[in-house]
């Protein structure tokens, strides 16, 4: 029995020695990968080719859909097409292994763009484990929500939305609660937990949320912290470089207009085509332009203009608007005037204060002088347009002048006058007392 103890003994010493083995995670090989998420972005290309303003397109498998509550629709396979105003939500699936499936749906919307431009459509990407709420044709509630792993079975088939504005437009929504205006292409997805990123990949963006506004030009990305539903709940980051990890898989090639992305890892027996970078473009519909001048501000002209201070921003590619300089060039909507300053009419002010004094008290003289002047006198000073001094020397009332001369040879007088108040009792002798009026200032002299 003992002896059979110790066997057990060490067996079990043995059992727990041994190294831990990790289990392999199914993944699919990546040439394979690439090959089907090739397949559906062609399937999506040819089954939603021709989608109109506000519809939806059953691009690849699979997509859920919830629609309101008094809609009965089908929408179960590529190139079923529904109006947005029928759908509540929207949902795509991620990459299966098993099945081979990657969900990608395609929406077009109207946003608030004009009537007259029925050719013209914001379009929405919506790709693996994504969702989008409440998507109707004027954008102004919508809601996306992400899965936080990326491709994990397959590093080509990402999840998230991809929005891009048509070109040379900009467009307004409300995005997971925050203010959104696109002149671009940008990436939504979800990294953590608590927070999207949003990367633009073309143009610009701007996004305001808790009166913090970001301008996010291409290249760039920031964070919104978002709560338990989605819903931004802070004010969004800095900008700072989007991380190229994020997008080389994006299917871009469904949009519309072109978008470049960072070159994609190589895989064996593919080649890699080359990207090249496309700058930021000033807003090519608005035709006018506007020199800055001295003093100008980017929200004065914006007014002028009549547009947005973050739309004027947007058109011009600037990512700070505190800096703008005298003799930029700004592309505006009209023609915008150039600013007149204000008339300065000539003229002065010259006072004490106080105007009276007790006897030994100081008061203070200033003056502020307006319009051109060749220079500015008071008794045998020189000095500047404004400017104040405090004076405590006075022993009497006195007038105190200031002459002012003027480039066309006139000469302005402009004068105030300091009261001195001589108290008895204040134990200073003034002039206006003697030992016979006021004693206790003046006592008698002595030898």
């Amino acid at each position: 029995m003992r002896l059979f103890r110790m066997v057990l003994l060490m067996l079990i010493i043995g059992l727990v020695a041994l190294p831990a083995v990790s289990l392999p995670v199914a993944q699919t090989d990546p040439a394979q990968c690439t090959t089907l998420v090739e397949r559906a972005v062609q399937t999506v290309g040819t089954a939603c080719d021709g989608l109109a303003r506000n519809q939806a397109c059953y691009g690849n498998q699979l997509i859920d859909v919830e629609f309101q509550p008094d809609q009965s629709l089908v929408f179960a396979n590529a190139g079923d097409v529904v109006d947005l105003g029928a759908i509540q939500r929207i949902s795509t699936t991620p990459f299966q292994n098993d099945t081979n499936q990657w969900g990608i749906a395609l929406l077009k919307a109207q946003a608030n763009l004009p009537d007259n431009l029925p050719g013209q459509n914001v379009t929405f990407l919506l790709f693996g484990d994504a969702t989008l709420e409440n998507p109707t044709p004027d954008m102004q509630l919508v809601k996306v929500e992400t899965n936080i792993t990326q491709g994990l079975e397959c590093e080509q088939a990402p999840s998230g939305l991809l929005i891009q504005s048509p070109n040379g437009t900009q467009v307004e929504m409300a995005l997971n609660g925050a203010e959104v205006i696109l002149g671009s292409t940008v990436y939504i997805t979800a990294t953590t937990e608590n927070e999207l990123i949003l990367a633009t990949l073309e143009g610009a963006a701007v996004v305001s949320a808790f009166d913090q506004v970001r301008v996010v030009l291409q290249g760039d990305q920031i964070t919104l912290p978002i709560d338990d539903e989605w819903i931004v709940n802070d004010t969004p980051s800095e900008t700072q470089p989007y991380d190229p990890a994020l997008l080389p898989y994006l299917p871009v090639s469904l949009l519309d207009d072109p978008v470049p992305l960072p070159p994609a890892p190589p895989v064996p027996g593919l080649s890699t085509p080359t990207v090249t970078p496309v700058l930021c473009l000033p807003r090519p519909d608005w035709t006018q332009r506007y020199t800055v001048q001295s003093g100008d501000t980017l929200a004065d002209i914006a007014r002028r203009a009549g547009v947005s201070f973050p739309e004027l921003q947007v058109a011009n590619c600037i990512a700070d608007p505190n800096v703008i300089r005298a003799g930029d060039v700004l592309v505006v909507p009209i023609m915008v005037p150039t600013r007149v300053p204000p008339t300065v009419v000539p003229g002065a002010t010259f006072y004490a204060t106080p105007s009276t004094i007790n006897l030994g008290q100081c008061t203070t003289v200033a003056w502020n002088v307006t319009g051109a002047v060749t220079s500015i006198m008071i008794g045998q000073n020189s000095v500047a347009a404004q400017g104040s001094v405090t004076d405590c020397s006075f022993q009497v009332t006195s007038t105190l002048v200031m002459y002012v001369y003027r480039p066309d040879d006139t000469v302005e007088m402009y004068s105030t006058t300091v009261t001195v108040v001589d108290i008895c009792g204040d134990s200073i002798c003034g002039f206006t007392e003697n030992n016979s009026i006021c004693p206790a200032d003046c006592p008698p002299v002595t030898f």
